[in-house]
């Protein structure tokens, strides 16, 4: 019986073991251009912190959150983040989660998308996800291809999982499965971006986000490594 407590001791934490690796809902930025707050570049036009209230939609969480005015060509804030250029490909997945609110408009009903970057001799999307004219739209590299229904006008939570193992992402919408693509293999993790696009037309209406997180999971079997060192280290301490 207590062999039987020591191993599931040894295995038990192990289905919940992620490290976050950075998060950030803006509320703590100025409002005002998000370029040189929190360690985002961003490309013109300038994306910006607002408050909830006045019009706007309320934030995914109290508080602010970040504005992209409509663009006639892509738009996009990019996060480098610090160290993240000396993570190595193959030893975790991953998991980059967002919320998105596209705006219904008139011409266009609004783009927008969340992606992860690597970087092998030049960047290419390891996985990208989000909202183009009511369907959520995923893929990875050049690719986009259409997903289910995606409502305007309301948060949408997207959810990116990069395996650099496998060279595969997995990528949701609202908790569903859009589709699962694989990617150039060789790609180190070297930031990421919410940008809105002109892929679906001009956009012609304000796109917003928040909530926005990025964790590591260690590989099945990494776990599993993990938990076997635990079992030994609990039969020496028995010995």
């Amino acid at each position: 019986m207590k062999k039987s407590l020591i191993l599931l001791g040894c295995f038990a934490p192990l289905t919940s073991y992620a490290q976050v690796l950075w998060s950030d809902n803006f509320d703590s930025y100025s409002v005002g251009s998000l370029n040189g707050q929190g360690g985002w570049v961003l490309q013109n036009p300038p994306s910006n912190v607002v408050a909830e209230g006045n019009g706007r939609p309320l934030a995914h969480t109290s508080g602010q959150m970040v504005l992209q005015q409509p663009a006639t060509a892509a738009a996009f804030a990019l996060h480098v983040p610090t160290g993240w250029n000396g993570r190595t490909a193959g030893n975790d997945t991953l998991v980059m989660t967002g919320a998105i609110y596209v705006s219904s408009g008139t011409s266009n009903l609004g783009s927008a998308v969340m992606q992860v970057i690597g970087f092998n001799g030049g960047p290419s999307s390891m996985g990208h996800v989000g909202l183009i004219n009511n369907r959520f739209v995923y893929g990875t590299g050049n690719s986009l291809f259409l997903g289910t229904a995606a409502t305007m006008d309301q948060w949408n939570e997207v959810r990116i999982e990069v395996d650099t193992i496998t060279n595969v992402s997995k990528l949701y919408g609202n908790g569903v499965l859009q589709g699962t693509e694989s990617f150039t293999s060789g790609l180190v993790m070297n930031s990421w971006i919410f940008q809105t696009t002109s892929l679906g037309g001009a956009v012609s209406n304000p796109v917003y986000y928040d909530s926005m997180q990025a964790e590591a999971v260690p590989e099945p079997f990494t776990l599993v490594g993990l938990g076997l060192a635990g079992l030994v280290a609990a039969r020496r301490k028995r010995a």
